[in-house]
């Protein structure tokens, strides 16, 4: 016998921890909290930028005051976990970072570039009581200001990242914290417009407990990098795509980001148009018959490279020689359909941009029926209501203009007609007015005035009526017309 006992060891049994893979834990906590920018990262890293020092105390006190007052009010909209999945999933703030860099896909840029420019591609014309001269000293100032590039530029940051702000440059000499009242201003002080994206700012002082008053979920105060905190009325403020109010904190009170609603869209759009260019390449076999012998022994490493060659040179100028023994032939997969799988994600891109997919894809009509006119329509009727947006900021932004090179005062346009959208061609324009002259002479026939009428028709710019005006001797010369008709003057 052994002198010692040989322990019988049990092995434990593994158990596979799925847990540690699942981060749906019962004691997580959703963090109320805005998105990352740059202006958040160099507060709490303590860098010392131009207001460090009062940026970061209103900074803290805002972000305790967030904190107390709301306290994880999305977690609890599945109550028991039985989904909790989708309560991490409402609140999942804005990535600034990523927004910018989906921004450089082609396809996001160019949808970008149609929606931000398309509102102000045949410009407008402001309404007031000025002179032509006072217009063109207007136009003048506009143009230094490059108000057309400024607001396109805005439109834009408004799908990349939600929104933007546009500060009001009145001098280093004001106190930013102050509310900025154009009233009392001088704006013949006034240097500029400064475009700043979402990722340069900070929310620092927001009402988040009244909803009575105008300012809830809109911040009184903003931390701007080298402005430190800014009172929220030297700004233009852009956003589009607001969220509900509960969500306003992940998107830094500013709208929802286009880049990250339709970036899995995009993402489908690209891999379909990716794949569809492989499988072109794989829809096309070539078979090779051959002897057996060709598949063992010395043979199989010969007829794998005379594969390898043949695979080299499978173009309309290859040539491969082959034995009169061995026969080869190619069968071809028909790709008929698969154009309009991958039109397929195009058309969700444009379903939810109300961009027609002719502009997307600069595709005209198909088919005897394929005018597309409502398309269009809806998309000029989605352009407008976009003009109708930015229209607030575009009389305030003029009205300082104005001032700058007057007497100093803020000057309050009535509004500001855009320019029709839709341009027609010469054979349009010239049915159009016939169409509209037709009426004109209903209108005067039924006791309409002149001068009404032809106001009337000034209305309609592709007529270019602005410069025509009524001849008073023109009745007169009527009379004398027909007269002359029914007495032909006898010729000596």
């Amino acid at each position: 016998m052994w002198p010692f006992k040989k322990k019988n060891l049990v092995k434990e049994k593994e158990v596979f921890n799925y847990g540690a893979f699942s981060d749906l834990k019962e004691d997580k906590e959703v963090v109320i909290s805005e998105p990352m920018t740059i202006a958040k990262q160099r507060l709490e890293g303590g860098a010392k930028d131009v207001g460090s020092d009062r940026g970061i105390k209103a900074y803290n006190s805002h972000k305790v005051k967030i904190q107390n007052q709301w306290i994880n009010p999305l977690q609890s909209i599945n109550s028991g976990f039985g989904n909790s999945q989708y309560s991490y999933y409402n609140f999942q703030t804005v990535n600034y970072y990523e927004c910018y860099s989906l921004a450089q896909d082609p396809l996001f840029n160019k949808i970008f570039n149609i929606l931000s420019k398309t509102p102000f591609a045949n410009g407008g014309e402001v309404q007031c009581d000025l002179s032509e001269e006072q217009k063109d000293a207007l136009d003048k100032e506009v143009l230094k200001h490059r108000i057309d590039d400024l607001f396109v530029n805005a439109l834009r940051s408004c799908y990349v990242s939600g929104g933007c702000l546009v500060y009001l440059d009145f001098g280093e000499e004001e106190d930013l914290t102050e509310p900025l009242d154009l009233n009392r201003t001088d704006m013949r002080k006034f240097k500029g417009f400064i475009h700043i994206d979402p990722i340069n700012l900070v929310a620092v002082d927001v009402n988040t407990t009244n909803p009575a008053q105008k300012n809830y979920m809109r911040p009184s105060m903003w931390y701007v990098v080298g402005l430190g905190n800014v009172h929220a009325s030297r700004f233009l403020y852009f956003a589009d795509n607001l969220p509900e109010l509960i969500m306003r904190p992940m998107t830094l009170y500013f709208g929802m980001p286009l880049t990250l609603l339709i970036k899995q869209d995009v993402a489908n759009s690209n891999l379909a148009s990716q794949g569809l260019a492989n499988l072109m390449n794989r829809c096309r076999y070539l078979y090779l018959k051959t002897e057996g012998e060709n598949f063992y022994s010395d043979a199989a490493e010969n007829f794998r490279l005379r594969l390898e060659a043949m695979s080299g040179v499978q173009d309309n100028f290859g040539i491969y020689p082959i034995k009169s023994t061995e026969d080869m032939f190619q069968l071809t997969t028909s790709l008929t359909g698969m154009d309009k799988n991958a039109e397929f994600f195009y058309q969700i891109i444009a379903s939810k941009t109300d961009i027609t997919i002719s502009i997307l894809l600069g595709k005209g009509a198909e088919g005897l029926s394929g005018t597309l006119q409502g398309e269009r329509k809806n998309f000029y009727d989605r352009m407008r209501a976009e003009q109708e947006m930015v229209k607030p900021n575009l009389l305030k932004a003029l009205g300082i203009i104005y001032g700058s090179i007057t007497d100093g005062k803020f000057y309050k346009f009535n509004d500001y007609v855009f320019n029709p959208l839709e341009q027609s061609d010469e054979k349009e324009k010239a049915e159009n007015m016939r169409s509209y002259m037709e009426v004109a002479k209903g209108l005067i026939e039924a006791g309409v005035s002149n001068e009404d009428v032809l106001n009337w028709l000034k209305q309609f710019r592709d007529f270019n009526l602005q410069n025509v005006e009524i001849d008073s001797d023109a009745d007169g010369l009527l009379d004398y017309e027909m007269q002359e008709e029914q007495e032909p003057v006898e010729k000596v």
